[in-house]
């Protein structure tokens, strides 16, 4: 396989901007050491991207094109290192920098 058929994308988000959801302490210094990991020819072979503070948009746009015209034979890591919160219905939102609580649907990407 070359580079280009293991892609990793690792998303972290650290800091949100609704006081309700806290910071996370050391997520952006994981994600790195991850990536290093992922990256090492000898342990991962893949091209590994971190993503850091996305706000909602972004994430949904990284992600869609992350997946966008890929085939059968290529290895894709998606991972998240950020909070996971749920609405009333129990349905899990990923909790993006620009996350509300009150307006899930609208400021977080769905875990789906």
């Amino acid at each position: 396989m070359t580079d280009r058929e293991r892609q990793a994308l690792i998303v972290v988000t650290s800091a949100y901007d609704d006081p309700e959801l806290g910071a996370l302490r050391a997520p952006t210094d994981d994600a790195e050491a991850l990536a290093e990991v992922l990256g090492d020819p000898d342990i991962g072979g893949f091209e590994a991207e971190v993503l850091t503070d996305p706000d909602s948009q972004r994430l949904r746009m990284k992600v869609e094109d992350f997946f966008a015209g890929r085939e059968t034979h290529h290895t894709l890591l998606l991972h998240f290192s950020c909070r996971g919160v749920k609405n009333a219905a129990g349905k899990l939102f990923l909790a993006t920098t620009d996350t509300r609580r009150n307006r899930l649907a609208s400021t977080a990407v769905p875990a789906e």
